[in-house]
C-alpha cells in the first residue's frame, strides 16, 4: 500500500465587500493571504488586488502537489 504525506486540503474562497469607509476589501480566508492582501490594499489600485486574489486562488492548489514523484519544491520557472 502506497502511503504517501499529504498536506491537508484548505478551501479558498474569494470574497469581495467594503468596509465602512466605502473601500473594497477582498479576503481568501488564509490568514497570511488575507494579510498579504490587506497590504497590497494599502499599495495597489483595487484592481490590482482583485487580480492578485484571483491568481492566488487559481494557482494555490498546485503547491502542495509534487511533480513526477519529486520530493523537491516546484519552482515556477522550471
Amino acid at each position: 500500500m502506497g502511503m504517501e504525506a499529504r498536506m491537508p486540503v484548505t478551501v479558498i474562497r474569494l470574497t469581495r465587500s467594503r468596509d465602512a469607509a466605502g473601500k473594497l476589501v477582498v479576503r481568501l480566508g488564509v490568514p497570511l493571504l488575507d494579510e498579504y492582501l490587506e497590504f497590497l490594499a494599502g499599495r495597489c489600485r483595487p484592481n490590482t488586488v482583485l487580480a492578485v486574489a484571483y491568481d492566488l486562488k487559481v494557482f494555490s492548489p498546485s503547491w502542495g502537489s509534487h511533480r513526477g514523484g519529486s520530493a523537491r519544491p516546484m519552482c515556477w520557472g522550471s
